[in-house]
């Protein structure tokens, strides 16, 4: 492809159909990783999922219960007073624990609530953690990848462009040129053509490059993972709740019947 023909002015150097193709997959490659990261960048803020509808609300059971925690301890601190995780595994934990402190850990219903409560705060706390963990080994990498390998392939395109430009003005002022100054001009179509080859061979093994690292594999098989000890700890969590649960119901239950004979 580099033994190109002196032509006219209007002739445009053509790039190998083969490379074409790489910068149409790395595209690719770098649309799919910007995709994630506007979904995955979620996982950055923590109340992604918090019910911003009662953020108010929250406010007087929260104090409610803070407050009595501050009473016991006796170290007054607004600043702990006022922050809570804001998850929604969080918020209902509170609402829970909340709800079981005004009915009473006497009552069925009060040491219900005070079980979902806990679980709902550890569940909290787990996917406050698999966020975290997201951000670290999947979103960071991701970002890396957009910066270095395809940034890096990207510059050495775009030198191509550069090189490519040159090598076109090259021919023309060569085409132009009067016979006296014919021998300097191919001389500088032939260094502009050597440079346009050696570009076009680096951007090529970037490009191929970027497409055969293992590394967005690895990434997907890390995001994966921590979604999945995140769910089987929520499943473990919750295993040990239902059973609790549904003894308190079934003795509350039987206790109800009692009665009404």
């Amino acid at each position: 492809y580099a033994q190109e023909k002196f032509g006219t002015a209007d002739e445009i150097t053509e790039l190998p159909q083969e490379y074409k193709d790489l910068e149409k997959r790395v595209d690719t490659i770098a649309r799919v990783h910007q995709n994630f990261l506007k979904v995955a960048k979620t996982y950055n803020t923590p109340n992604y999922d918090y019910p911003v509808q009662i953020q108010e609300s929250l406010i007087g059971f929260t104090n409610t219960v803070t407050n009595q925690i501050q009473q016991l301890r006796n170290k007054p601190d607004r600043a702990q007073t006022v922050e809570h995780p804001k998850t929604l595994s969080h918020a209902i934990g509170r609402v829970a624990i909340d709800g079981a402190m005004q009915v009473g850990h006497e009552e069925a219903f009060g040491v219900a609530l005070d079980k979902l409560g806990d679980v709902s705060n550890k569940l909290g706390d787990a996917r406050l953690a698999m966020d975290s963990e997201i951000v670290t080994k999947f979103n960071t990498p991701i970002q890396v990848t957009l910066k270095t390998a395809i940034e890096g392939a990207n510059k050495a395109r775009r030198n191509v462009q550069l090189k490519r430009l040159a090598l076109d003005a090259a021919k023309t002022n060569y085409r132009e040129s009067p016979t006296g100054k014919l021998d300097a001009a191919r001389s500088q179509v032939e260094q502009a053509e050597d440079q346009f080859v050696g570009a076009v061979e680096e951007a090529t093994h970037l490009m191929k490059t970027v497409l055969e690292d293992p590394e967005p594999l690895r990434d997907l098989a890390d995001y994966a993972q921590i979604q999945l000890a995140y769910f089987k700890q929520a499943q473990e969590l919750f295993s040990g709740l239902v059973p609790e649960l549904e003894e308190i119901r079934v003795t509350q239950e039987s206790m109800y019947r009692d009665g009404d004979e």
